[in-house]
């Protein structure tokens, strides 16, 4: 099965999205748009925290770190 990746842009932001007419696209959209810019910034850095940690260990499942571990580095002060 063939992959087909695409881009969205929906309010200035580029969503990343499968099959351009499918349910999960639509709900993605739709769920972005009631968030507040301030949230949206938040799940962001949230997920730069989480791939800041990945990326310093060898593995995948190994690799992923807990919650606990994701708050400390955003209360780090270099993130803040």
């Amino acid at each position: 099965m063939r992959s087909r990746a695409k881009c969205c842009k929906s309010s200035g932001n580029i969503i990343s999205s499968g099959c351009k007419n499918s349910s999960s696209d639509t709900w993605r959209k739709w769920s972005i748009s009631l968030q507040p810019q301030e949230e949206l910034a938040a799940f962001a850095r949230f997920g730069n925290a989480v791939a800041s940690l990945c990326v310093e260990k060898k593995g995948a499942i190994l690799a992923m770190p807990n919650l606990a571990q994701v708050e400390k580095r955003l209360g780090d002060k270099k993130w803040n």
